[in-house]
């Protein structure tokens, strides 16, 4: 079965201290509120496997606490979402409902692995802002790049291809409108897996120009796309 992801539409601060968790309830989702306590409002609800980022520096101001502060992407895709965070939608979960992603199970990459083809970059052909005066790329195509403070990417990936549950009959390809935020990533996944979900968490950057990102597929393709860890 060839697949072809087609969508038109798809955190980084100042200090590593966010953590990537999925979302695991009994009901088969769970609901984000407004304030940390079982009758605050609802703001939304999320199923099973989506992931979210931790706000650990609310479990550190709030020791003891059974709710923890969380981010994630407006939509599915976190086409929206910005390098300070503002983008991201927030709220509050009970820890019970969500799992931290090293603690799903571990996945070969003979299973399900993530491959991009990098090539030089290449400026003359696409439309970047920079922030006002600043050296600092704020978008490329119109996609907020998490990479900004870093400079000018030295390579750029071309193309993206996901190979799931090891068969090469079975692969999705990703649009490039999810790949102009990380043109400066490379081929360095770490896998799991839950249920019927794949993940492949990287970090795109290093140093201060650090963010990490986790892609989210089923069987049927590209389920989520969010980025962040640093808060």
């Amino acid at each position: 079965m060839k697949l072809i992801l087609t969508f038109s539409l798809l955190l980084f601060v100042y200090s590593t201290n966010a953590q990537f968790a999925v979302v695991s309830s009994d009901d088969g989702c769970a609901d984000v509120r407004i304030a940390p306590n079982s009758i605050a409002k609802i703001s939304s609800p999320l199923q099973n496997n989506i992931a979210v980022l931790i706000d650990e520096n609310y479990a550190d101001d709030n020791p003891g606490t059974e709710w923890v502060r969380v981010y994630f992407g407006q939509e599915p895709y976190c086409f929206d979402c910005t390098p300070d965070m503002t983008q991201h939608a927030s709220g509050y979960i009970h820890k019970s409902q969500l799992k931290v992603l090293e603690a799903l199970e571990p996945v070969a990459d003979t299973i399900f692995n993530i491959v991009y083809t990098l090539e030089t970059f290449d400026p003359s052909d696409k439309n970047m802002i920079y922030d006002e005066g600043r050296d600092a790329i704020e978008s490329i195509n119109g996609r907020a790049f998490f990479g900004a403070d870093c400079g000018t990417p030295n390579t750029e990936i071309v193309k993206a291809v996901a190979f799931l549950q090891g068969s090469k009959d079975t692969y999705f390809y990703i649009s490039m409108d999810f790949l102009w935020s990380i043109l400066h990533a490379d081929n360095h996944f770490t896998y799991y897996k839950n249920g019927d979900s794949y993940f492949a968490v990287q970090q795109v950057g290093e140093g201060a120009c650090a963010t990490d990102l986790v892609w989210v597929f089923e069987p049927r393709g590209l389920k989520q796309r969010l980025m962040g860890g640093r808060l």
